[in-house]
């Protein structure tokens, strides 16, 4: 798709920008963080199980978080991966592919 859309694009590497962010000794479970969340092309590459990673992590730390995940899947294995992965977190919602920005759900 990147090839098509951008012509004389030739080598291309995706990257995800996790491994970028150091990750916190602990978390304080008194902490609250309000949302946390994931717009864009939902891939592997692009981090989204790391994203639910963390989420996990905040679940089983006790932080009162609401993580948000909006965009379109880009091949059905990592949807159904997704939705699997879903299915135990109580503290994720997906709300979807979103084109025009909701501010009451996001």
């Amino acid at each position: 798709m990147l090839k098509n859309t951008y012509g004389g694009a030739e080598n291309i590497f995706v990257l995800s920008n996790a491994p970028f962010i150091d990750a916190p000794a602990s978390i304080e479970a008194k902490a609250k963080l309000e949302k946390i969340a994931f717009l864009g092309n939902i891939t592997a590459a692009k981090g989204i199980f790391e994203f639910l990673d963390v989420a996990e992590m905040l679940q089983q730390e006790g932080v009162e978080v609401k993580a948000l995940v909006a965009g379109p899947f880009q091949n059905p294995q990592v949807e159904a991966r997704f939705f699997q992965r879903l299915s135990e977190l109580s503290v994720v919602e997906y709300v979807g592919s979103k084109y025009k920005l909701d501010s009451e759900k996001l």
